[in-house]
């Protein structure tokens, strides 16, 4: 009877680390075949999610199989969303090819003019090295 309740304590012990381990989603994001970096990777309706690091590339562990949307976007880009299937045990990889969007801003051009102030009376501190 104590092997019994020994057995079934490792069993449970076993089988719950073996239910978190989490699957693994990674892949690169490109625009016109060059790796895309910074742009934001997330599984929409969870809280996971990511950055793409310097050469584009991401990983996102996610606890629980099941399926899932996936949502790739950067700035200047149009988003794009993909579904997947995550399986137990499963590593998915998982490539996205970003479209520049057109209707993003192109340069901005601040102006301004320059009026004679004294120092006591500008509403910013300045200083004078000389």
């Amino acid at each position: 009877m104590k092997f019994f309740f020994i057995f079934l304590t490792l069993f449970g012990i076993v089988l719950s680390a073996v239910c978190q381990i989490p699957h693994t989603v990674s892949g690169n994001v490109y625009s016109a075949n060059e790796p895309l970096k910074f742009a934001s990777i997330s599984l929409i309706g969870t809280k996971h999610g990511t950055i793409t690091d310097s050469l584009g590339g991401y990983k996102i562990s996610v606890i629980l199989p099941g399926t899932y949307r996936i949502k790739a976007s950067a700035v200047g880009y149009l988003p794009l969303i993909k579904p997947v299937i995550i399986a137990d045990s499963q590593l998915v990889d998982m490539d996205f090819y970003l479209m520049p969007d057109g209707k993003s801003l192109n340069e901005v051009v601040i102006t301004g003019t320059l009026k004679e102030v004294s120092r006591l009376e500008s509403p910013v501190a300045v200083e004078v090295y000389s």
